[in-house]
């Protein structure tokens, strides 16, 4: 064997030895990341339901159950309602499906109650608010919260803060 077969040999095990740590470390974070969604995708009736045209709960659900911390999830919630959101003040005593919220739009109500509905689901406490803001009117927001801070949520705005100042 020569010498130039031994570099030869030697840089095939050094790429086999990188190679294994590599996937070993990328492996590792990938259990790690589907060890933290797998409980919410068995939860009943939750199936994978993406279509290129077609946002629905499950579709955020899915695509911000990846999110690290409250304000990363909160940041993905806004971030897919954006994609849908339409204004349109609608009945109070009304509950519109989310296909109906889609299609015609809704008001700061039907907005929240979507906004609480998806941040429960993954695994977030909420609290929605209603101020007065006028005579016959009211306004209605969302707060998102957990151990480590709560973030306030208004149709396309969101705010993060951590509690203690931390």
């Amino acid at each position: 064997m020569s010498i130039k077969d031994n570099i030869l040999d030697a840089l095939i095990i050094i790429c086999i030895i990188l190679f294994a740590g590599l996937s070993w470390v990328c492996y590792g974070d990938l259990d790690r990341r589907l060890n933290e969604i797998y409980p919410k995708l068995l939860e009943p009736g939750f199936r994978i339901n993406i279509s290129k045209n077609s946002t629905g709960y499950r579709d955020i659900i899915f695509n911000c159950a990846y999110a690290n911390d409250l304000k990363e999830s909160v940041r993905c919630l806004n971030n897919e309602i954006k994609q849908i959101y339409s204004y349109n003040i609608t009945n109070d005593s009304l509950s519109l499906s989310f296909d109906e919220l889609k299609q015609r739009g809704g008001d700061c109500k039907d907005w929240t109650e979507s906004y609480a509905f998806l941040a429960r689901k993954l695994g977030f406490n909420t609290t929605g608010l209603k101020i007065r803001s006028g005579p016959n009117s009211a306004h209605v927001f969302l707060i998102i919260y957990n151990e480590e801070g709560y973030c306030t949520i208004d149709q396309t705005q969101y705010s993060c803060f951590k509690y203690g100042g931390r």
